[in-house]
């Protein structure tokens, strides 16, 4: 009794040309007109004003930076703690030079953010650094 080879490849490829007789993918009703449509170009623009931007170097003191995040202390209650400390860590961080006075407010405000785990927080941060 000689046993008959089977073979899966083409049991598939004869599998999927039977479902791509079956399915039949629906095409969109008036398809040239959608296509003339997206090859437009647009006839109006919205009216869009550019956002200010703020120069550094004339518009940033430490009473314009006051405002601000007083501002956003008051736009942002629940998490405006969280996002102070952040700022505190990346402006410190980002100097050229660093005091001790600096890596204590560092350490300071990762307690700050986290103190539960206060010591771990300091030690990954120090490490990554």
């Amino acid at each position: 009794m000689s046993a008959k080879k089977k073979n899966p490849l083409k049991d598939l490829s004869a599998f999927l040309a039977h479902q791509e007789e079956t399915v039949k993918v629906p095409q969109p009703k008036k398809l040239a007109e959608a296509e003339a449509f997206l090859e437009k170009r647009p006839t109006q623009i919205a009216d869009v004003s550019r956002p200010a931007k703020i120069t550094v170097a004339a518009e940033a003191n430490s009473e314009t930076i006051k405002k601000l995040l007083i501002e956003f202390s008051e736009k942002n209650k629940s998490d405006f703690r969280e996002e102070l400390y952040d700022i505190i860590k990346e402006v410190i961080g980002k100097l050229d030079h660093s005091t001790s006075e600096d890596k204590m407010l560092i350490n300071t405000v990762l307690y700050l953010s986290d103190q539960e785990n206060w010591k771990e927080s300091v030690k990954t941060y120090w490490e990554n650094r």
